[in-house]
């Protein structure tokens, strides 16, 4: 739809949405097959596989961050494209959001490689065990962190609305609006 309508062919926000709801039917494709194999089965295939548990951990916490990180880089080139400085406005473009999605799936790919290599089946599940990589996923995954920069971008993105929407007029003072008092005086004696 998107990519079909002329409309949105270079719209920066549309291709964003269009990566988003692609990377979140990769991530619902990523838990789907694993549940519906249980079911049939009757047995998770996770806990039983391995492989399964490897992949099935990759994909998720892949697409997840992925998904993280362009709502992310949404709200920069919302901020860009909403400063008040007419020069970051110019940054805005569809070639910066092709390589912040470039720079958004080397991490995500790099974030995924993590699981593939130390994820294990123990008595918790299929999770990762290592203690120094559950620290790192610790403050990559902790809603507090995730919450923080959240609130951050919509800090710099309500400041950057407001002086755009709300200019500061320069208001004249009294004294630059009368005429000087003797100048004043002498149009009074001129006029008589």
């Amino acid at each position: 739809m998107f990519s079909i309508s002329r409309i949105f062919r270079g719209n920066q926000c549309a291709y964003y949405l269009k990566i988003e709801s692609t990377t979140d039917i990769g991530l619902l494709l990523a838990i789907l097959p694993s549940n519906i194999a249980g079911y049939i089965i009757g047995q998770d295939p996770v806990r039983i596989s391995v492989i399964w548990c490897k992949i099935q951990l990759m994909s998720s916490y892949s697409f997840g961050l992925y998904s993280l990180f362009t709502i992310c880089f949404l709200a920069f080139d919302q901020y860009l494209s909403t400063n008040h400085r007419q020069n970051w406005r110019h940054i805005s473009t569809l070639k910066l959001a092709y390589r912040l999605t470039y720079f958004n799936i080397s991490i995500a790919l790099i974030h995924g490689i993590l699981f593939l290599v130390f994820a294990e089946i123990g008595p918790l599940g299929c999770t990762v065990y290592h203690p120094t990589i559950n620290f790192y996923l610790f403050l990559i995954l902790s809603p507090r962190y995730r919450n923080q920069v959240k609130h951050f971008f919509i800090k710099i993105i309500r400041r950057s609305w407001t002086r755009l929407s709300n200019p500061r007029l320069t208001i004249p003072r009294n004294n630059q609006i009368a005429p000087e008092p003797a100048q004043a005086s002498a149009f009074i004696i001129e006029s008589v």
